[in-house]
């Protein structure tokens, strides 16, 4: 045959055109299988990503989210009352003076209470007037041996400081007179959205200065 019938004849024995060379009925069945074969595994393949894509539009992956941190429980603090008494003179040293111009008097202030506190100031009073005040000193340690200031003038429970009262003396002999201590401490965590509370109190130091020997009074008999 010639023409087209005769390509006809011809990609009939031989396959169609690109189909493996070889024996023609053979080698057009197997090309014929891999063909086909290879059309199925591309609409599986299709086939698998269209119902992944369906899938996921109406089913988000599932998201993994560390679970949440339990909060730190607060911190349990002693109840107090700012009625209560917080810190005591418990001991008074010996008073140091040169008997003419100067006298120290020093005691102790002790934290007698069940919380920390912080001391903000101490001063003197003085009924009247002869003694002039005119320093207080404030340090740790005791009576017989001071030592440096605790930090931000802290006490801890059952915590002490050592508290000095300077005064000039009068050019007469002093009046026997008694010397208190005002104090102010502040009670209670800084942390906390009030802050701390601030406590006032009068405490007696001496009851007066009769017992201390000074050049200007007359001498007993």
């Amino acid at each position: 045959m010639t023409g087209a019938g005769a390509r006809e004849t011809d990609e009939i024995a031989s396959g169609p055109a690109g189909a493996p060379r070889g024996s023609p009925g053979r080698n057009f069945a197997a090309w014929s299988w891999a063909r086909r074969a290879g059309t199925v595994v591309a609409l599986v393949a299709a086939a698998v990503w269209l119902t992944r894509s369906v899938g996921g539009a109406g089913h988000p992956a599932a998201r993994t989210t560390a679970p949440p941190t339990a909060s730190a429980p607060a911190t349990a603090t002693s109840s107090f009352s700012l009625d209560q008494a917080f810190v005591e003179v418990s001991e008074i040293c010996p008073p140091v003076t040169d008997g003419v111009h100067s006298l120290v008097v020093s005691f102790i202030l002790r934290n007698i209470s069940a919380v920390p506190v912080a001391v903000l100031s101490v001063q003197p009073l003085l009924p009247l007037h002869g003694l002039s005040a005119v320093a207080t000193d404030i340090s740790g340690g005791s009576c017989a041996r001071t030592t440096g200031a605790p930090a931000g003038l802290a006490l801890a429970v059952g915590g002490q400081v050592v508290v000095s009262f300077r005064f000039v003396l009068p050019g007469t002999c002093p009046q026997a007179l008694p010397i208190q201590a005002r104090t102010q401490i502040l009670v209670g965590p800084a942390q906390s959205a009030a802050g701390p509370s601030l406590v006032q109190d009068d405490l007696p130091v001496l009851n007066d200065l009769g017992a201390i020997r000074f050049d200007t009074c007359p001498a007993s008999t």
